[in-house]
């Protein structure tokens, strides 16, 4: 298998505690550089370039690039491509758990284009954070564990579908563009992963907040082995009449559901409290 750099292992002393595991292999590498070319982004904001593999193709292809790194090893490499790409690049080194989004862009009146090769144990947390400041962003491009892309690009009523699956798709148009084994990697993960594109809607489908669902979304997943009817019990005293009124069969469990179906249950038990 060719490796973009076969002495990467002996330069970088991978940090377990931060959940880093590098795409090394070039024929991966390239399958996103290819979409990169496709989306041809103006700004892009990164998470956690490391030494710069994608760094430096968004450089070539981008006008602008905020990247957000909290591995100080990275300083040189990084800092040398401030220097080769002059007056294009900006690196915070911070920890993206703990920042405002608002306070890493450079460019706060034009939205930007993310790419991420997330830590598996922050695959929700940074999706959550993108999406609540989706305010500055217009497409997301991100290398997750597989089976969390499976999750969250999962079609309706499927049996992969979670409560992430529809916080997503509330807000965003999800793809699943291809699965990159864990042996394209250094060090080597024990899972494989997944390269995805969220496409930020400009305005909701829906006439109520996410808000408002996510209760419903959030209690049903959560004992997902019980029919919507038990479940529903703990948010009203009527669940098997509202599920009736929108034509959901109450012994039906959250993975056979839509977003729309959800929507008209929030919609339903919205009114009730009205």
């Amino acid at each position: 298998m060719k490796k973009t750099n076969k002495n990467f292992e002996e330069k970088i002393n991978a940090k377990k505690r931060y959940g880093q595991n590098f795409l090394t292999d070039s024929t991966f590498v390239d399958k996103i550089k290819e979409e990169l070319k496709k989306n041809n982004p103006k700004l892009v904001f990164e998470i956690g370039p490391g030494t710069g593999i994608l760094t430096r193709e968004l450089l070539q292809v981008a006008q602008f690039v905020d990247c957000v790194e909290i591995d100080r090893d990275f300083e040189k490499p990084l800092e040398q491509f401030k220097k080769e790409f002059e007056g294009k690049l900006n690196v915070h080194f911070q920890d993206i758990s703990e920042s405002k989004i608002e306070d890493i862009l450079t460019y706060k009146n034009e939205k930007y284009d993310v790419y991420a090769n997330i830590p598996y144990y922050l695959t929700t947390e940074i999706i959550t954070k993108l999406i609540e400041n989706r305010q500055y962003f217009k497409d997301i491009f991100l290398t997750v564990q597989k089976e969390a892309g499976e999750r969250i690009c999962a079609k309706e009523g499927s049996r992969e579908s979670g409560a992430i699956t529809h916080f997503v798709e509330y807000y965003a148009e999800r793809k699943l563009l291809f699965k990159i084994p864990k042996t394209a990697f250094t060090p080597e993960p024990k899972v494989d992963s997944a390269f995805i594109h969220l496409a930020l809607r400009e305005k909701s489908n829906f006439d109520i907040p996410f808000e408002k669902i996510k209760p419903i979304v959030k209690i049903t997943f959560e004992q997902r082995r019980k029919t919507l009817k038990n479940s529903l019990k703990s948010i009203v005293e009527n669940p098997d009449e509202i599920l009736k009124k929108v034509g959901i069969d109450e012994k039906a469990r959250p993975e056979n559901l839509s977003l729309n179906d959800f929507y008209n249950i929030a919609k339903e038990i919205d009114l009730i409290f009205k």
